[in-house]
């Protein structure tokens, strides 16, 4: 009984765990689709890269893309907009 109660709980709060991270998913998505068909942009999607993204709010987040050097984002999912920051 006590497993089938702990089952229940893991259940009921995991979608609360993954929503924790959306702003930080949404906004990496936002990047990648915008910079990946923009030209001008510098940023070659075939190398490989790193990408980090810290939350401000619940609507803001920084994307940081490591290439050979550091690319900061400031993302706005709300608004669907992304500026290039000199962080």
């Amino acid at each position: 009984m006590k497993l089938v109660m702990v089952l229940f709980l893991i259940n009921l709060f995991s979608p609360l765990r993954a929503s924790v991270f959306d702003v930080e998913i949404e906004s990496l998505i936002l990047v990648m689709s915008k910079y990946e068909n923009d030209k001008n942009a510098n940023i070659d999607f075939k190398k490989q890269k790193k990408y980090r993204s810290f939350r401000i709010d619940q609507c803001k987040a920084i994307v940081k893309v490591k290439e050979e050097n550091i690319k900061t984002f400031e993302v706005d999912i709300c608004e669907k907009k992304l500026e290039r920051s000199l962080l």
